[in-house]
């Protein structure tokens, strides 16, 4: 079933990402934490590509099509992220201007609603990926015949 496949893909990324985090705590630690922070990043894209293509149940993209498979996935990847840190940069500069209860509470408020937020764009790209990867496969489906 799906969401077997799902749930089994998203455990194991979780899983491998911990791992990948812990062997690099101690390149963080002895000085290197830009190296670290790529690496782990470079780690967390290509099992975010992974899992997508299992949950589309497009594996066979890989070998066919893995430049466009992952720009694809690169640039939604990218787009969402540049969303979260411009989110980000606002919440800071919120937070470094509170001054009484009430505007801390007020940023606490704003900072619910932009979690909202975050997580409907994440949503909505994560279905924009999937159909996209979907696009993929009936294409080169269309093409083999």
């Amino acid at each position: 079933p799906p969401a077997t496949a799902y749930l089994a893909s998203r455990v194991m990324k979780t899983v491998l990402l911990t791992t990948v985090a812990l062997i690099l705590l101690p390149v963080w630690l002895e000085g290197a934490p830009v190296l670290a922070i790529l690496l782990f990043l470079t780690a967390a894209f290509c099992l975010t590509l992974v899992e997508t293509l299992i949950r589309a149940d497009a594996i066979e993209l890989l070998g066919t099509d893995l430049i466009r498979v992952s720009a694809l996935v690169g640039i939604l990847m990218s787009f969402e992220m540049m969303i979260a840190a411009s989110f980000v940069v606002i919440l800071a500069a919120g937070y470094l201007n509170v001054a009484r209860l009430s505007q801390a509470l007020a940023m606490l408020g704003a900072t619910g609603v932009s979690i909202l937020l975050l997580s409907l764009v994440h949503s909505y790209l994560l279905l924009v990926r999937f159909s996209a990867v979907g696009v993929m496969v009936m294409r080169q489906n269309v093409v083999a015949v």
